[in-house]
């Protein structure tokens, strides 16, 4: 069962990235069908993933573990703020 879920993300993630398809409707589709059965909304998630590698290694920005951010902006990490 976790693998199907794990296959059904990789495709959805795919689809998220725009790479599955040149037709964005075909990804969105795609995309849509892949996060439902891991009941999960696949546009929200789009739009905070892609938020997430456009701000890689801005920690203000995409900090996705909050408890590290203090660590990171306090000068324990090579991550930009």
């Amino acid at each position: 069962m976790c693998v199907g879920a794990a296959q059904l993300f990789v495709v959805g993630h795919d689809a998220g990235h725009r790479s599955f398809s040149k037709n964005k409707l075909v990804e969105d589709i795609v995309g849509t069908l892949m996060f439902m059965p891991l009941i999960y909304p696949f546009e929200p998630w789009r739009i905070k993933h892609n938020h997430h590698h456009a701000h890689t290694n801005k920690c203000a920005l995409a900090c996705q573990w909050p408890s590290s951010c203090s660590m990171v902006n306090g000068g324990l990490s090579g991550c930009r703020s």
